[in-house]
């Protein structure tokens, strides 16, 4: 399933770990549905969210910011390879 391959790329990694670019990478793959993307994204935003929840002074801010921004323009119809340009 193209979802558990995007979950695999980054597995095993902490959050504190994960770039901007690697997650462009992820959704880059042509393998994965517009749901799935969505999915992913919801999901690794709320892993960002909770650990910036224990450690405010970590830097998960921009990410967070960054992830949030691609989902509200995949909300409103722009395709994810248009975000990824």
């Amino acid at each position: 399933m193209p979802e558990e391959r995007a979950k695999s790329m980054l597995a095993g990694r902490s959050v504190d770990q994960i770039t901007l670019q690697e997650i462009q990478d992820a959704l880059a793959d042509e393998g994965y549905s517009a749901n799935q993307r969505k999915g992913w994204l919801k999901e690794l935003l709320t892993d960002l969210e909770r650990a910036q929840a224990a450690d405010p002074s970590g830097d998960h801010a921009e990410l967070v910011g960054e992830i949030k921004e691609i989902i509200r323009r995949y909300q409103h119809g722009k395709p994810m390879s248009d975000d990824l340009s």
